[in-house]
């Protein structure tokens, strides 16, 4: 378990030096209908608008650290995963 925590602290870490954080924001609608707090995370506030560049980014930083001459990489999406 302190492994993934350290795995997943350097992943963020690493993360947050390329690209902020995507808001919550309250939903009012959702909160009275459902009788909750619900917040949505605005990832369409991201630069680029999905959660895809967590994965990709750490795949890469990944490959990187093993690889560290390796620095061509070839992504493509065909839509959510």
């Amino acid at each position: 378990m302190t492994d993934f925590v350290t795995q997943a602290d350097l992943a963020l870490t690493k993360m947050r030096e390329v690209f902020a954080e995507t808001p919550l924001q309250r939903n009012d609608y959702l909160s009275a209908r459902y009788e909750a707090e619900v917040y949505l995370k605005r990832e369409d506030a991201s630069a680029v608008r999905s959660y895809k560049i967590r994965g990709a980014f750490n795949a890469m930083r990944k490959s990187l650290a093993a690889n560290p001459t390796h620095r061509r990489f070839v992504c493509a999406s065909a839509g959510n995963h």
